[in-house]
């Protein structure tokens, strides 16, 4: 008995400590740093790598939210412009022509408010790391954890999960940086050891205006 409470006296703080970081986590999905719909206009670097360690692709490009963005594939060597229901495409160079409109689904929002919300509910291996220098020396307050979470069928239904890792910025509360291993999607239902890296710089000029026709 005196043993059962010695160790009930050492895992409860613990406990709520764990609690603790797992509910500041998840806070970051409801107007914080992981909230697509509260993240301000952006350049946005994301950088894949191979299980080998390799550079597979780098896309850039500025994004003012996710269904208004324009982002150029250094690797495949396409264009997409998406704004709003409507995309263009353009291959082959970065200041190649737009090809033809196309017509895209409407996103809801209150699907991707209810997707958010499905994945602060699932975070599971919650670290909370404290504040870490970058390499170009500004800190920031990093974050690590994992979600899991069923596509609803509207959106081709499948799972999705990753461990990500956030950097966030301690004064305006902004992503930097975030890092996603582990990663499985609809048509990839096991890790390959393959991760992303993407960067955020804000920049509240950005605008995006349809091609001319």
């Amino acid at each position: 008995m005196r043993a059962a409470l010695v160790l009930s006296v050492v895992l409860l703080p613990h406990i709520a400590l764990a609690d603790d970081c797992r509910d500041r986590i998840a806070a970051l999905y409801d107007g914080g740093a992981m909230d697509d719909a509260a993240r301000p206009p952006h350049l946005l670097e994301l950088l894949q790598y191979a299980p080998d360690g390799s550079l597979s692709e780098r896309s850039t490009g500025p994004v003012i939210d996710g269904t208004h963005y324009q982002l150029w594939s250094e690797t495949a060597k396409m264009g997409v412009l998406y704004i709003g229901t409507e995309v263009w495409y353009r291959i082959g160079a970065e200041d190649a022509p737009w090809g033809s409109r196309q017509e895209m689904p409407e996103v809801r929002a209150e699907d991707l408010a209810r997707q958010l919300a499905e994945k602060a509910g699932s975070i599971t291996e919650a670290e909370c790391l404290g504040q870490m220098t970058a390499e170009d020396g500004g800190v920031f307050e990093v974050y690590r954890w994992r979600v899991f979470t069923e596509t609803m069928e509207d959106y081709g239904g499948g799972v999705n999960g990753a461990i990500h890792e956030a950097w966030v910025d301690p004064g305006s509360g902004l992503l930097r940086r975030r890092q996603d291993t582990e990663v499985v999607t609809p048509w990839q239902a096991e890790p390959d050891g393959s991760w992303t890296v993407a960067s955020y710089t804000y920049d509240p000029s950005i605008t995006l205006t349809p091609p001319a026709e």
